[in-house]
Parts: structure tokens; sequence; C-alpha cells
């Protein structure tokens, strides 16, 4: 709980509170360990190459301190850019914005 309103935190802060459109593979297929941020970069460029933001499962009662943009059904998009976002516990955290090859 405590790493999701720290991700929550910075959504706000880097989104300057816009309400970006956001999604993760985790709650779909759980926490992988370190394959997480494989998982989550492979649905990340599956979303750009399909322009399709594909929603964000089993996420069926959001905390209300988490006031985000959640996906809830897959939506056909032109979008151009995903930040990709890893965390482990708040320990080891990595970001990586990918664009599309037009």
């Amino acid at each position: 709980e405590l790493d999701d309103l720290r991700e929550a935190s910075v959504y706000r802060q880097i989104t300057n509170g816009n309400q970006t459109a956001f999604t993760a593979s985790t709650s779909a297929i759980g926490f992988t360990g370190a394959a997480s941020g494989v998982f989550s970069l492979v649905h990340a460029v599956v979303a750009l190459q399909h322009q399709v933001l594909p929603p964000l499962l089993n996420c069926d009662d959001p905390d209300p301190l988490c006031p985000m943009n959640f996906v809830k059904q897959a939506t056909q998009s032109e979008f151009r850019h995903a930040l990709v976002w890893n965390s482990d516990r708040g320990v080891k955290n990595v970001a990586i914005l990918l664009s599309a090859y037009l």
C-alpha cells in the first residue's frame, strides 16, 4: 500500500495533475520480481505498436488516496509516448520513456 501511495504521488507530480492514462501489467500477472520490468516494457511496446491502451485488470476497488486515471477497458488511442516505471518496494526504481517510431 505504501508503494502504491508513493507511485501515485510521483504520477501526479510528473503529469502536473493532468489525467494521463495509467495502466500496468502487474495487476494481471502479479508481481514477478526482477522480471516485472521486462513484462512492463513489453506491455508498453505492444500498446504503442497497436495504438491500444490496455486495461488495468483486477483493480476494482482502487485506494481513494490514489486518484489516478486508470484505463478500465482496452481503448484505441493515438499516442506516441509511454512511460514505463518499475519499482521494487521503493528500494530500486527505474523508468524509461518510449516513443513510437513513425
